[in-house]
C-alpha cells in the first residue's frame, strides 16, 4: 500500500496550530528586535513539536521506535529526538550555523519519511494516551506532514540562502 501523502484536513489543524503560534512569535520578534524571519519560525516549530514529545516521553518513545530508522535500532534515540529537536530549534533561533542545522534537519526529516514509508502499514495509526488525546488524528499521518514540513523548512532554508548569499 502507498502511503497517502495528503490525509484528510483534520490531520493538519494541530499542525497549523503550532504553525499560527510560530508565525506570530516569529513576526513580533522580527518586527521588534529584527530577527529574521524564516529561522526564528523554524526554531520555534521544532521546539513546540519537541515540548509535545516531551509531555509523555516514554509514550512517544514506544511508538517512535516502531517506524523511526534510527529509534527502531537504537531505542535510545527515541528518548534523544525530542532533545535534538530542541537544540536545533534553539540553534536557528540563536542564528548558530543554520546551514549546517539544516542540513542536519533534513537528514533527520528524510530518515524519518524513509521510516514512515517502510513501515506505513506498520507504524502505528494513532499515538499512545498522550499523543492521539493532544493531535486528535492517526499518528502516522501527523508524522509524515511534520517531517515533510521539516524537509521543506530545511531544503527552503537551504535554497535561499544559496540564492542571497551565493554559497
Amino acid at each position: 500500500m502507498v502511503p497517502r501523502i495528503l490525509p484528510r484536513s483534520a490531520v493538519y489543524e494541530p499542525i497549523l496550530a503550532t504553525g499560527f503560534v510560530a508565525v506570530l512569535a516569529a513576526e513580533v520578534l522580527k518586527l521588534t528586535y529584527a530577527a529574521p524571519f524564516f529561522p526564528v519560525f523554524m526554531g520555534l516549530w521544532l521546539i513546540q513539536f519537541a515540548m509535545i514529545k516531551l509531555f509523555d516521553i516514554d509514550d512517544f518513545a514506544d511508538n517512535f521506535t516502531q517506524y523511526d530508522v534510527f529509534a527502531g535500532k537504537f531505542r535510545a534515540y527515541a528518548y534523544l529526538f525530542p532533545f535534538l529537536q530542541i537544540v536545533l530549534g534553539l540553534a536557528y533561533l540563536a542564528a548558530y550555523n543554520a546551514q549546517a542545522v539544516s542540513i542536519v534537519l533534513l537528514i533527520v526529516a528524510t530518515a524519518n519519511l524513509i521510516g514512515l514509508y517502510r513501515q506505513y502499514d506498520n507504524a502505528p495509526l494513532f499515538g499512545g494516551k498522550f499523543l492521539s488525546a493532544f493531535l486528535r488524528t492517526p499518528l502516522r499521518e501527523s508524522a509524515i506532514a511534520e517531517n515533510v514540513l521539516m524537509l521543506i523548512m530545511a531544503l527552503a532554508y537551504l535554497l535561499t540562502h544559496k540564492l542571497v548569499y551565493g554559497f
